[in-house]
C-alpha cells in the first residue's frame, strides 16, 4: 500500500511526501505505523534538511 501527494508549502516551493506499508500488514497496522511514524517526524529526525525519510517496521515516510 502507498499514497502520494503535494502540496504548496511557498510560494516557490512545493513540498511532496510518500507513505508506504509493506504488503503483509493490514490497514489498521499500516494506519497506526504512519501516525507513529509521523508523529516523529521534526526538526531533529529532519533538521534543515531539504529532504526526510523515517523507516518504521512495516511503513516508510
Amino acid at each position: 500500500m502507498f499514497a502520494r501527494g503535494e502540496t504548496e508549502y511557498t510560494i516557490r516551493q512545493t513540498l511532496y511526501g510518500l507513505v508506504q506499508c509493506t504488503r503483509d500488514t493490514s490497514l489498521a497496522d499500516c494506519k497506526d505505523c504512519l501516525e507513529t511514524a509521523i508523529s516523529q517526524i521534526n526538526s531533529t529526525t529532519c533538521g534543515d534538511s531539504k529532504g526526510c525519510e523515517l523507516l518504521k517496521g512495516s511503513c516508510r515516510v
